[in-house]
């Protein structure tokens, strides 16, 4: 009698990969890239309608997917790529609001998905009450709200919105700006309690207060109050109080900074504050005993060069920003001792003579150097940022040990200078993720740039449209879009190029 062999148990493709399976799978997969992949390898079958729906959303424009994450870059969805935001989360996903919030419409596109909805940005300036009301009861429905970003001039209608979100449970960090133009953003006294009984009652990790203009006056009980929420805060580990009048005339007044604190701003554009010695003696104390900071910037940084304390704790930075300071030599030096800055900025530097001759070989030696800014405008137009040091510094990229991106937009810098130096530009860009150039373009700017790089016989890069640099209209931004996907300029899925933003 023949032997028969055991028949093994064939598996069907509906017990292997139930959709149901494949979508508790998908929820324990470790990260966005272990996500796409798995969803890419599934069969149109083995999809719920939650995962087919995030593979549609990764291919389009509007939109970024890196799981659990989904940011939604722009308002212009169509009605289909609603329907499959809205079909996502069903595996509840973070989503972010990528861009600035400032008309109704801009904001009811992704009412449909408010709960799940855990970063906005406003822009309050031009809203309407009618608006105003509509966005103060559409935050209230976030109720996964981790971070909210306020601008308005004025303050009325932050003052509009009643705090609402104080009450959401999740809000972990708030941004308060007033205008760059140092226009205040005027908040009352009530304001102030809410914002310091949320400080003390949540798990705060970020606050920002860019020029901020409270009823009260410094040294007051809500002043002095708002000092001891911040300072005693146990989670708070981003701070930047710029032009906050409650402050002017002390940075805490005498209290210490978080235990966990990695991130301080301090009036980094010199605003209005009188700059006593009192309150530079509580500046100083602050940091001297505080914790390791990673990312620092503050006035008249070449004032602290000359605490040892204070350098011993520049040294261990990971990221610096430098604001219109003079004294070059000294921050030189201060630089060298700065291995571990991966980020450093500079705003409204002043270009003295030969002075980018003498950077340029001090951050080359930086070790971790991956990003690299000159931002702002000059003061005095002999000090902006000249031709010659923009040449000097783009020759100089292939030598730096890891730089990937590189922000050159300085308001000095034209187009006619940009296309004298296209190749070089182009030669840079080889060994570049990004370079920003400065967006405020004349008339006629933009289509100069496409058609020169067009005629680039050996292009290292693709350009993409900084929209929100432009300040032109949408219609002109829309007709630049259109001209540099046509002329097969703009970044191609898949391929792995600079990207220069303009």
């Amino acid at each position: 009698m023949i032997a028969t062999q055991p028949q093994r148990a064939r598996a069907t493709d509906i017990g292997i990969l139930l959709p149901e399976i494949t979508q508790a799978i998908a929820r324990l997969l470790p990260g966005p890239d272990a996500f796409a992949a798995f969803v890419a390898a599934l069969p149109a079958w083995a999809k719920t309608p939650a995962l087919a729906a995030i593979a549609r959303l990764s291919t389009v424009p509007s939109m970024a997917v890196a799981w659990p994450t989904i940011t939604v870059l722009g308002p212009e969805l169509d009605s289909a790529t609603t329907e499959d935001l809205v079909a996502a989360t069903a595996l509840g996903p973070y989503i972010v609001i990528g861009y600035t919030i400032a008309t109704r419409n801009d904001l009811a596109v992704v009412t449909a998905v408010a709960s799940n909805i855990t970063s906005l940005t406003f822009d309050l300036n031009d809203a309407s009450d009618k608006t105003l009301r509509f966005f103060r009861s559409t935050i209230a429905s976030c109720t996964y709200l981790v971070s909210l970003e306020l601008t308005n001039y004025g303050g009325g209608s932050v003052r509009y919105l009643k705090g609402v979100f104080f009450k959401l449970a999740h809000l972990t960090s708030l941004a308060l700006v007033g205008g760059l133009d140092w226009s205040e953003l005027e908040l009352s006294t009530g304001f102030g309690e809410r914002l310091v009984h949320w400080l003390r009652t949540k798990p705060v990790v970020s606050l920002t207060m860019f020029a901020i203009s409270f009823a009260d006056v410094p040294g007051s009980p809500l002043c002095l109050a708002l000092c001891d929420a911040i300072s005693s805060s146990a989670t708070l580990t981003t701070l930047a109080l710029n032009n906050v009048n409650l402050l002017e005339r002390g940075f805490l007044y005498e209290r210490p900074l978080p235990v966990r604190l990695a991130s301080l701003e301090w009036d980094k554009y010199e605003g209005r504050s009188s700059d006593t010695s009192e309150m530079w003696d509580n500046f100083l104390s602050a940091l001297a005993g505080g914790p390791q900071l990673t990312h620092f910037s503050c006035k008249h940084f070449v004032m602290l060069l000359h605490d040892k304390k204070i350098r011993h704790m520049l040294r261990g930075l990971s990221s610096l920003e430098i604001n219109n300071c003079a004294s070059h030599y000294e921050i030189l030096d201060a630089l060298k001792t700065m291995a571990n800055l991966t980020t450093l900025s500079f705003r409204d530097v002043r270009f003295e003579v030969q002075l980018m001759r003498h950077l340029v070989p001090v951050l080359r030696k930086l070790p971790c150097l991956e990003v690299l800014k000159f931002t702002g405008k000059s003061r005095w137009e002999e000090l902006a940022m000249s031709t010659n040091d923009l040449a000097h510094l783009l020759r100089h990229v292939p030598r730096f040990a890891c730089l990937s991106h590189l922000d050159v937009s300085h308001d000095a810098l034209d187009m006619a200078t940009i296309l004298g130096l296209l190749p070089t530009l182009n030669a840079a860009a080889k060994r570049l993720r990004t370079i920003n150039l400065q967006g405020h373009w004349q008339p006629g700017d933009v289509e100069d740039f496409v058609e020169a790089v067009r005629r680039l016989p050996d292009r290292h890069f693709a350009i993409v449209l900084d929209a929100a640099a432009q300040h032109s209209e949408a219609a002109t931004d829309a007709r630049h879009e259109h001209w540099i996907e046509e002329s097969g300029l703009a970044p191609r899925r898949g391929l792995d190029q600079c990207i220069v933003f303009i």
